[in-house]
């Protein structure tokens, strides 16, 4: 968004025109909420007035553009960059904000703005189930994963497969398709499990609630059957289905995929997936124990323990790699075995998982990043509740880290964390933690800013004006998602809910610019930095691929906002 607005001295005297780009949060703002636009400019707007006025055109607050924020950074490609705070101004209603005589655009205030988001979310995330019915011509898909190869490892090198010495297969149908492809990893579904499942946990409670609580459950559950079949015996433990092949297939869409029936299973007792599948079957068996629900939690229990034995046992962690792809590299296991053990302790009471936890966490104080590889804070949190000496100064470790990177001169959106693949989703991660742990130290202004900025940026308060959620109640938010199915169907096919990956670093964009499509002109390009970069472009699989564990740090982030400013 751009506008020109004319600059005038105190003294009314015409010195120019200029553009200015506002950025503010698209979805609104919650009355409680801490609330600020900023605007970008080509040249300085000090002095310049600004005024919100209300509907009935009284103007509710008023001043001048102060000192310039910040030049152009590694965040902002403009050389003039001013915040307007108006934390103040909590009636709902809609409100028009003027820069000199020009009337610019227009925020709202209203009773949680985010409320449609989660289930929108948790929409998206069910197309991506593999094994059902796949629109639009309702074909079931990926049949053939009832029957599949398991391969071992050769001696603990990723590089090297081998089917099992006497043949063997499991079945592996379910789960979901981790991102725009067609391949399962079983970390992922434990961490986009996990995760729906503490979003149900933490969501708002009462009757209006009822029915977005039930799509949470209805998802956890779908994970949570095909993490029921990681482990079918005392010798295997599935860690992945399929393999780079699917990458040289070309659009296809999965119910008329060549590899169907052709995908392997390999396995591995690698403590990384082992450790969050445990902690995501605890974790069910848990609330399946604790609630009216009429679900079993004992194979669910079962399940966990014997993983977690096993995992304990043995466990260097284990990927497939081939070539240039190499598939969810996870090479720490205390993060991931320090939360199968805290949830096993949450669910049992067995002093021994708590001192297992323990142990872990010290192994693992911070992880200094913030991914489904790095969990170090989510664990740590999850611990805080039984033993916050062991944890509370690697957590803050991290906290501080990523407060100290919002906190940078140039740093005008706030965001706490490098810029990478994926950068988004990293974002939500520490964007969680951070409201977690100002809610577990009652003291709101210890983090939560962190989390509200990161909630604002999502929504479009970014160099890009751009929300990064698929919503139907957001105007402007992204369209155009990498994904072989809504390319193939961008007519039949819509991506409500999902979620982008979010800009990414340019050092890695650049390099790979050869795969990508996007066009010389585009509106993105004006507001990307030499640091930073971000196309809503569907070939373009760094900004806009959507995956599933993305998603799941999406739901429960949202999961946290709603339940922060759910009256």
């Amino acid at each position: 968004m751009r506008f020109i607005v004319t600059l005038v001295f105190i003294f009314g005297v015409i010195i120019g025109k200029a553009e200015v780009f506002p950025r503010y949060n698209m979805a609104g703002y919650p009355a409680s909420a801490p609330k600020h636009f900023i605007v970008m400019a080509d040249e300085s707007l000090e002095a310049v007035v600004w005024k919100i006025i209300n509907k009935d055109s009284k103007i509710e607050m008023e001043g001048v553009f102060g000192k310039n924020l910040s030049g152009k950074s590694a965040h902002t490609p403009k050389p003039f960059n001013y915040k307007i705070e108006f934390t103040q101004l909590k009636h709902e209603g809609k409100y028009k904000i003027l820069i000199g005589e020009n009337e610019n655009f227009t925020i709202e205030i209203k009773n949680n703005p985010y409320a449609s988001l989660v289930p929108e979310m948790v929409s998206f995330l069910k197309k991506q189930r593999s094994g059902v019915a796949t629109p639009p011509e309702n074909a079931i898909s990926h049949t053939g994963d009832v029957k599949c190869r398991v391969y071992n490892r050769i001696g603990n090198v990723n590089t090297k497969w081998e089917p099992t010495k006497s043949e063997k297969y499991v079945d592996m149908m379910g789960g979901w398709y981790d991102a725009g492809d067609y391949l399962k990893f079983t970390l992922t579904t434990a961490y986009t499990t996990y995760f729906l499942l503490r979003a149900y946990e933490s969501y708002p409670v009462g009757e209006k609630y009822k029915e977005e609580k039930a799509l949470l459950l209805d998802e956890a559950l779908w994970g949570l059957s095909f993490l029921m079949k990681t482990m079918p015996d005392d010798s295997t433990f599935i860690i992945q289905v399929g393999n780079a092949d699917d990458h040289k297939q070309g659009n296809r869409m999965p119910y008329r995929d060549l590899l169907n029936g052709k995908r392997n299973a390999y396995s591995a007792f690698s403590s990384t997936q082992m450790g969050l599948t445990t902690a995501a079957l605890a974790l069910g068996a848990s609330i399946f124990s604790n609630s009216s629900l009429k679900i079993k939690p004992e194979p669910y229990q079962e399940k966990a323990m014997q993983i977690y034995k096993a995992a304990s046992k043995f466990g260097p962690p284990a990927w497939f790699e081939e070539g240039w792809e190499k598939f969810y590299a996870d090479d720490s296991r205390e993060d991931n075995m320090e939360l199968a053990a805290v949830e096993l302790y949450r669910l049992t009471k067995s002093d021994r998982y708590l001192e297992d936890a323990k142990l872990y966490a010290f192994r693992a104080p911070s992880g200094y990043w913030s991914s489904w590889a790095n969990i170090n804070m989510v664990s740590h949190l999850r611990l805080f509740e039984f033993a916050p000496e062991t944890v509370k100064m690697g957590l803050e470790q991290d906290l501080k880290l990523f407060k100290g990177i919002a906190d940078q001169k140039g740093n005008i959106w706030g965001v706490p964390h490098a810029y990478t693949w994926a950068t988004l989703y990293s974002f939500l991660g520490v964007g969680s933690a951070s409201l977690a742990y100002s809610k577990v130290l009652g003291e709101a202004e210890a983090y939560e800013k962190v989390g509200t900025d990161v909630l604002h940026y999502t929504l479009g308060l970014n160099n890009w004006g751009t929300p990064f959620v698929i919503s139907r109640s957001i105007p402007g938010s992204v369209k155009n998602i990498y994904s072989q199915m809504y390319k193939l169907y961008p007519d039949d096919l819509t991506p409500l809910g999902a979620i982008a990956e979010g800009p990414g670093d340019r050092k890695t964009h650049d390099e790979l610019m050869q795969y990508f499509s996007i066009p010389p002109k585009n509106k993105f390009e004006e507001f990307n930095t030499p640091q930073v970069v971000f196309y809503d472009n569907d070939s373009d699989f760094q900004c806009m691929e959507t995956t599933i564990a993305g998603m799941a740090d999406g739901i429960y982030f949202f999961t946290l906002v709603n339940k922060l400013y759910s009256k």
